[in-house]
């Protein structure tokens, strides 16, 4: 998937997240990435720490990427 399509998906994903927040909504994050460039933007708007769903579809074939992906999430 291009990489302005991956920011735009990022960018609606949260921005929906904290407008259902102000509405009173308890949301849960969704968190994904495709490959290590993916890393510069894909956790953008979690706060440390927080509770996430963790979504496979950018690595779902790729174990190795899927957990360093993984990673990068946990160690920040």
């Amino acid at each position: 998937m291009p990489k302005a399509i991956q920011l735009f998906n990022v960018f609606r994903n949260r921005w929906v997240g904290a407008y259902w927040q102000s509405k009173g909504i308890t949301v849960i994050p969704t968190v994904s990435w495709s490959d290590t460039a993916s890393y510069e933007f894909c956790f953008d708007g979690i706060e440390n720490g927080s509770i996430v769903a963790v979504g496979m579809i950018g690595c779902k074939r790729n174990k190795t990427a899927f957990m360093r992906g993984f990673d990068a999430m946990v160690n920040g």
